[in-house]
């Protein structure tokens, strides 16, 4: 099979791309394989080519390790907080947390939980789903929600 590749503009013309809309790519002639169709050549850039001179661009700064601590110590702070909580509510019944814990979950309604649970789950990804295809409609072409 031969391929056509793309006309390149003069340097004085305006870079506009092919008629498939990428500059460099070949296409084949229609003619070229008995289905009308087949591979494409197609011509990849080295990694390291740009129009910066080969620069990568820079990656974004991360998180500090005084970022990262403090969430740490956030965490650490809220399950102190619950296990605190939890063992005053097991001292007041006169159990252990580990015994409190399986008294609460003995007495759970299972089956409504989980009926509530699916319910919330669907409803939740039903909100998720229209927000996530409202904020990608805005910043770029619209999505149906068939694709």
């Amino acid at each position: 099979m031969s391929a056509t590749p793309v006309q390149t503009p003069d340097p004085g013309e305006s870079p506009a791309a092919g008629r498939d809309g990428a500059v460099g790519v070949e296409t084949p002639n229609p003619g070229d394989s008995p289905a009308g169709g087949g591979p494409v050549d197609v011509e990849t850039p080295d990694p390291g080519d740009s129009a910066a001179g080969g620069a990568a661009p820079a990656a974004p700064p991360g998180r500090g390790l005084a970022g990262r601590l403090g969430f740490l110590a956030l965490s650490i702070a809220c399950f102190a907080w619950l296990l605190f909580r939890l063992n005053g509510a097991a001292a007041r019944e006169g159990l252990s947390l580990a015994a409190y814990m399986t008294d609460v979950f003995a007495n759970v309604e299972w089956v409504s939980w989980i009926a509530l649970m699916i319910a919330y789950s669907g409803f939740y990804f039903c909100i998720d789903v229209l927000v996530v295809t409202r904020a990608l409609n805005w910043f770029i072409s619209p999505i149906r929600y068939r694709d």
